[in-house]
């Protein structure tokens, strides 16, 4: 398993943080707040989890016209939707999908009010 196709701890706690909380196959797991692991367990008690989405869980949930590009540097992505050219960095391509995924439905939620 690669740990770059799915989302890091800080992504995943960004995504709970926004409300977004996806049906995923792994979870970041840790017992005592200062260990984590990335693992599919079920939910237990005594266990604090955080989704750790991949790229595709992620992908699925963004709007048509969400653009990717692979960057000039190894293992860094490119982020654009629509014409907002907003762009977004990251090493881990999960964790560039997972800012975008947030900004969008952070976006959606402003024209509604």
């Amino acid at each position: 398993m690669n740990p770059l196709n799915y989302a890091s701890l800080e992504a995943s706690k960004r995504l709970v943080e926004a409300g977004i909380v996806l049906e995923t196959d792994f979870y970041w797991a840790s017992v005592d707040m200062e260990n984590w692991s990335l693992c599919t367990i079920p939910h237990k008690v005594g266990f604090k989890e955080y989704p750790a989405p991949s790229m595709s869980e992620v992908w699925r949930e963004l709007p048509y016209a969400a653009t990717i590009y692979k960057g000039p540097r190894y293992n860094s992505a490119w982020i654009e939707h629509g014409m907002d050219n907003t762009e977004i960095y990251k090493n881990n391509p999960a964790d560039a999908l997972i800012d975008l995924l947030i900004w969008v439905r952070k976006e959606a939620s402003n024209d509604h009010t």
